[in-house]
């Protein structure tokens, strides 16, 4: 157990320890693919969490590939701005 906690590489990454969080589906963007503030606390409390490595959830490049609401589509720049808030928030 104790290896979990140690630092780990991805190729010339390295990560602070060997915790990953996988992509999930959190369904916490607004009904248009928004980012809200649910959304953001919760990335900002895994970093806080000491998680080594954060996936960030399920996205769609398309609405027409979304299977389940309130997650982000990844289709226009306008998007651009959420996801600098989120990285901006979990570094």
């Amino acid at each position: 157990m104790s290896e979990l906690f140690q630092p780990g590489n991805i190729g010339a990454m390295q990560l602070k320890n060997r915790l990953v969080r996988s992509a999930t589906a959190e369904c916490l963007a607004t009904d248009e693919c928004r980012l809200t503030d649910k959304y953001l606390r919760a990335y900002t409390q895994l970093a806080k969490g000491g998680v080594g490595l954060i996936i960030t959830g399920n996205y769609y490049v398309n609405a027409m590939g979304r299977s389940l609401p309130r997650l982000f589509v990844m289709d226009s720049d306008e998007i651009i701005e959420d996801m600098r808030k989120v990285a901006d928030a979990v570094h």
